[in-house]
């Protein structure tokens, strides 16, 4: 059911562009963008590879800055507060799943998972307790003390997930989270997000390739040639 309401992420006229190898001027990524996202939405972005999904949504994570526009955040402009405020937006509101992961490759699941706790002040054993009860609920009870090195594809990005939520995000912002998964992993991770969003109310913007997983998301857009357009859904199948 797609959610209505006042918007807790609002896009206002991003543009994002860089320059061109060859010095000859700017490649324009994205085009006076326009996106809003309600309180337990969850939002769908395809588009072709390299049209600048991953740059939209790190400019919506607070990650990368547009060149003009800016991201507004239960109502509060991100890209106006003081650095310090910024990262604390990051580490707080937003949970970040990438498609490949980024875990540390010398440290435990649990360890990683820990992180965003540590870097918010948490001391360890209140930290390592909400980890490993993550950890758990994702499956992988057996599997604190292993590095990514040791996990299978899947079980690394459930870690990613555990990770992105141990600071309580309010939203999280997920791309291509089962790109490189099979079909059976790809099922697993995309019922936790959607499991997530009616257990915690969170808001999701998901990118993907993939057109089935997209119609079943609350909203859809299509990026091309710079371009967001929103899409009708032709039935709900959230």
């Amino acid at each position: 059911m797609t959610q209505t309401g006042t918007p807790v992420l609002r896009a206002e006229h991003i543009a994002k562009s860089f320059d061109t190898d060859a010095g000859t001027g700017k490649l324009e990524i994205l085009k006076d963008i326009e996106l809003s996202v309600a309180l337990s939405e969850i939002v769908a972005i395809v588009g072709s590879s390299g049209c600048g999904k991953s740059t939209l949504l790190h400019i919506l994570g607070g990650l990368d800055r547009p060149n003009s526009g800016d991201v507004y955040w239960e109502g509060d402009s991100v890209y106006s507060l003081k650095p310090d405020k910024l990262a604390d937006f990051r580490n707080n509101s937003v949970g970040f799943v990438f498609q490949f992961h980024h875990l540390l490759p010398e440290f435990t699941a649990i360890e990683n998972v820990m992180m965003p706790a540590f870097i918010k002040g948490i001391g360890q054993k209140t930290a390592e307790k909400k980890a490993s009860a993550l950890l758990e609920r994702f499956g992988l009870g057996s599997r604190l003390t292993h590095r990514p090195s040791q996990l299978s594809g899947g079980e690394q990005q459930r870690v990613s997930m555990a990770r992105a939520l141990m600071n309580d995000p309010s939203i999280i912002l997920a791309d291509e989270p089962t790109g490189n998964l099979d079909e059976t992993n790809t099922e697993l991770i995309l019922s936790m997000l959607f499991e997530l969003r009616k257990d915690r109310d969170l808001s999701i913007v998901l990118i993907t390739h993939e057109e089935e997983i997209a119609s079943r998301c609350d909203s859809l857009y299509t990026l091309q040639s710079g371009v967001l357009t929103k899409n009708e859904l032709s039935a709900d199948l959230s």
